[in-house]
This record gives C-alpha cells, sequence and structure tokens, in this order.
C-alpha cells in the first residue's frame, strides 16, 4: 500500500494552516495591547476587570507610547 496520498494530505493541511496564521487580524497580537508610559518608562496593559498589569523589567523598543492611568496628574 502506498503512503503517498498520507504525504500529500499534510502539505495540504500545512498550506491551509500557514495561510490562516498569516491572515489573521492585528488585533490577536498583543504586543499591541503593551504600551509605555512616558514619565515612568514602564510597560503596562489594561488587565482584565479594569486593573492594570505592568511590567518593570519588560522590553521597551518597539511599543507605543502612552501616560500610565494615574500618572496624568504628574505631567
Amino acid at each position: 500500500m502506498s503512503t503517498e496520498w498520507i504525504l500529500e494530505v499534510f502539505k495540504q493541511q500545512h498550506a491551509t494552516k500557514k495561510d490562516l496564521l498569516n491572515d489573521r487580524p492585528e488585533t490577536y497580537l498583543q504586543d499591541n495591547k503593551l504600551f509605555v508610559c512616558d514619565c515612568c518608562q514602564v510597560v503596562w496593559q489594561h488587565s482584565w476587570y479594569g486593573k492594570i498589569d505592568y511590567y518593570k523589567d519588560f522590553p521597551t523598543i518597539g511599543k507605543k507610547i502612552k501616560t500610565m492611568p494615574g500618572h496624568e496628574k504628574e505631567k
């Protein structure tokens, strides 16, 4: 019995999955939800239930700059 059909199915599934991953919208990228506070240089994001998660030892390169809530008065 030939196993070539298994390889063909695998190739088709791989190509389909690769296309699906490349076509997903940017809203799923977590990096778009992270910001750098312009006054304290801490990376932060809005979390569930209105909380703010912040990361002190997180790379800031390429992140959008946005003042963290509560720091608006410090400007």
